[in-house]
């Protein structure tokens, strides 16, 4: 039993389930072990430019983590405040790990060292994967949204190189990022594309995808 663990006595925590034990942006002086149970890792993305109306704050899930695995160990590290939230799914044992045990282990222990390498190296690629899925969408939206705006202006006969001034000034955005999306819209007959025209085939379904990417 965990009440007659040493380690657990001395470091030991039980979390309940449902309880946040960290938020993002909190200050950070403690990284967790987890011994029993399971806890969510979740992160705030923006899925817009703050300055665009619609851009909205996304929560989303990085990793679960459960039996042997860590968390929190990057404002030890960096000494900034916590980077995403935690929260115990069920009922979880964790030990708390200060800065100066954390230290320690990893100057006296090469596998733990190791082990904390491996980790933030699979953290990252997986945090930049849900980052470049979100600038994807977004993208997405901006395009979209100025196809609409321009439809009525030019009464669904809107050049190429308008959409392309516009957006990429206003946006940042590439041609070859509009090109790739308007080829998908022309695929799902949504637009037609007739150099240096693009029809607006279906405007109904165009706000629909524009209505789905800002949910």
């Amino acid at each position: 039993m965990s009440s007659k663990d040493p380690l657990f006595e001395q470091f030991g925590k039980v979390i309940p389930k449902g309880q946040v034990i960290f938020n993002e942006n909190d200050a950070g002086d403690k990284m967790f072990l987890i011994r029993k149970g399971k806890v969510r890792i979740s992160k705030t993305f923006l899925s817009g430019d703050e300055e665009l109306a619609g851009g909205k704050k996304l929560e989303r899930e990085l990793v679960i983590l459960e039996h042997g695995d860590f968390f929190g160990e990057m404002s030890l590290l960096n000494k900034e405040p916590r980077a995403a939230t935690a929260i115990a799914l069920e009922e979880s044992e964790v030990l708390e790990i200060d800065r100066s045990i954390f230290e320690n282990m990893v100057k006296t222990n090469g596998n733990f060292a190791l082990k904390i390498i491996s980790k933030l190296c699979e953290r990252v690629n997986n945090t930049d994967k849900i980052i470049a899925e979100i600038l994807i969408h977004q993208k997405q939206r901006q395009i979209i949204a100025k196809l609409i705006d321009l439809e009525s202006e030019y009464k669904n006969q809107i050049p190429v190189d308008s959409l392309n001034s516009v957006i990429t000034l206003e946006n940042k955005l590439t041609k070859e990022d509009i090109q790739n999306i308007l080829y998908k819209l022309d695929k799902y007959s949504i637009i037609e594309l007739n150099d240096p025209i693009i029809n607006i085939v279906d405007i109904e379904n165009l706000s629909r995808v524009k209505a789905f990417l800002e949910a």
